[in-house]
């Protein structure tokens, strides 16, 4: 059975999961001792949720690195650091 979802969907799911996580452990700091042995056993079912979602094979009929390449110079004009040989100058910025 093929299940249909977009990277956003999972990404958008783990950061949710993370973020419960860390939550958790925050929690954890403040809580009783019987509330914690609460938290740190849903702490751990999320974990192990995570490291399912994150060990699973992605699939893609989009071949990603064909797909970066085909635009690399515009990613590389987006992302990359303009340098020119030009000393940086500051003008004045008030009249004597």
């Amino acid at each position: 059975m093929a299940f249909g979802y977009k990277l956003g969907d999972v990404v958008n799911n783990v950061t949710r999961i993370v973020e419960a996580i860390q939550h958790m452990e925050q929690g954890m700091h403040h809580a009783s001792s019987g509330s914690l042995d609460a938290l740190r056993r849903n702490k751990a079912q999320l974990e192990n949720v995570l490291e399912f979602i994150m060990e699973l094979e992605v699939g893609s009929s989009v071949s990603l690195e064909a797909y970066l390449a085909g635009h690399k110079q515009c990613i590389q004009d987006c992302i990359g650091i303009s340098y020119n040989a030009k000393k940086p100058y500051i003008g004045r910025t008030r009249v004597i």
